[in-house]
Parts: structure tokens; sequence; C-alpha cells
């Protein structure tokens, strides 16, 4: 089922998560974040970046385009519950919570969720 035209619904239940890794490690940097910041829990945020672009006026007048590509499945952190505007899907693996967001131009191929010099890392 698609959610719109141009994105990808995702799958649910048991296969997503034989599809998805959480390491321990990841429990405890979120458990380790949350600590500083009374009464905020953290999820992991599983996102899509695709391609950007930004324009500005050259000294002539003209149009100067800058376009960064896209950079795929991407790995962070949001507070929870996320915010309902995003429409993220929660799932509970191992006592961490992780929100996929829905809206790629394909499907979520799975991964591993660890975390690397104290930032959290996506390894599809």
């Amino acid at each position: 089922m698609r959610a719109s035209s141009r994105y990808y619904s995702l799958a649910r239940g048991s296969r997503l998560q034989r599809m998805i890794t959480v390491t321990d490690r990841v429990k405890r940097h979120l458990e380790r974040m949350t600590s500083f910041v009374s009464g905020c829990d953290l999820c992991v945020h599983i996102y899509w970046s695709g391609e950007t672009s930004d324009n500005v006026r050259s000294s002539d007048g003209g149009t100067v385009w800058t376009k960064v590509p896209a950079r795929g499945w991407m790995v962070g952190e949001l507070p929870y519950p996320p915010p309902k505007a995003l429409e993220l899907q929660v799932f509970n693996f191992s006592g961490v919570n992780v929100c996929i967001s829905p809206k790629a131009p394909a499907p979520f191929p799975g991964g591993v969720v660890d975390v690397r010099d104290d930032r959290l890392c996506l390894v599809l």
C-alpha cells in the first residue's frame, strides 16, 4: 500500500523487526542523552535525506544554484513521543522506540542502528 503516489509505506510487525537491529549501545546512548535534560525521552528517528538545492544571486544578477545530492537513509534522535505533524510510525525494539519516516522514494531496506563516536549511525 502506498502512502502517496511518490512515497512507500512501511512494513509492519515481525517483518520490520527482522529488518532492523538496535544495539545495546544505542539504548545506553539514549539514556545518557536524556540524563542531560530532565523529563525528556528520546527515540531513534530513521529518515530519508533527499537531494536539496538552493539558489543565490550572483554579482551580475544571475541565479547560481547549489545542489546537494541525496544522502539516503539517515538516523538521529527525536523527542519521544515525536511531533504528530511528522506522521511517524513508532516501533519498539528491545526497549528502544524507533520512528521511521514513511516519506522516501523507496522502502526502507533495513539495517543496524549503532553508535560511533558518540553519535547514532545506520549501517545498511
